[in-house]
């Protein structure tokens, strides 16, 4: 009795397929600390660029903080503002530049908190 060719070439495929298999491919990969080696490890490189990008942004906060003023403060003057209005503005800058420049100091802080 003789197998179908349909079934040599099934037969043949399976055992070809089953010579090629490899059991130690199909084992599980220990993932247990993955994500957390992977956060330490950018934890520990992103440490060390918190003072370089705080120097760079406070060198771009003050540059802006001053043509922020200058703005301001020219438009006051075309305006021919009274004092009171000066002062009250210098008020309103200086609390809301000083709120900022708090953030921006305090930011490598509250990351790492």
């Amino acid at each position: 009795m003789s197998l179908p060719s349909h079934w040599k070439i099934a037969v043949g495929t399976l055992l070809l397929g089953l010579l090629f298999f490899s059991v130690e491919a199909q084992a599980a990969i220990d993932n247990s600390d993955v994500l957390d080696n992977v956060l330490a490890r950018y934890s520990a490189a992103a440490s060390m660029w918190a003072a370089t990008i705080t120097a760079r942004a406070s060198w771009l906060f003050w540059t802006l903080t001053l043509i922020s003023m200058v703005w301001t403060f020219g438009m006051l003057a075309l305006r021919k503002a009274d004092i009171g209005e000066f002062y009250a503005e210098f008020a309103r800058f200086t609390i809301f530049t000083g709120f900022f420049w708090w953030l921006l100091t305090n930011g490598p802080t509250f990351a790492t908190d």
